[in-house]
Parts: structure tokens; C-alpha cells; sequence
């Protein structure tokens, strides 16, 4: 197995962290106009996929 380089690794972990403080900031809404996607930038398809890959519990950031 591959070991992955601490840049990529670190570069995860940056990542992790603004789709988490995107998905604070939606109140875990994911798309729509008000939803972490629009507010990142990306398709909610790409941030599902990221959601999946970086291991982010999407629904601990839902409110109500």
C-alpha cells in the first residue's frame, strides 16, 4: 500500500475543515442556494463524493 505524503495528508485535513465550517455555516444543508455546495463553489454531487472520502459526519452539523 501507498503511504500517503504529509502534504496530501495535510491538504485533506484543510479540506475537511472548510466543508466542515461550510456546513456549520448552512446549518448541514448541503444544496440549494443556502447550502454548503454554493457556498464552496462546487457541484453538491462533488461534495457529497468529498464528503464520502474525507470521512465528514454530515448529519451532526444538521440543526433541528
Amino acid at each position: 500500500m501507498v503511504q500517503r505524503s504529509r502534504f496530501a495528508d495535510e491538504v485533506a485535513q484543510r479540506e475537511k475543515e472548510l466543508i466542515e465550517a461550510a456546513l456549520i455555516e448552512s446549518k448541514g444543508r448541503i444544496s440549494g442556494r443556502s447550502g454548503a455546495a454554493a457556498g464552496l463553489g462546487i457541484p453538491r454531487q462533488a461534495l457529497d463524493s468529498r464528503i464520502k472520502v474525507l470521512g465528514v459526519d454530515k448529519y451532526r452539523f444538521k440543526v433541528g
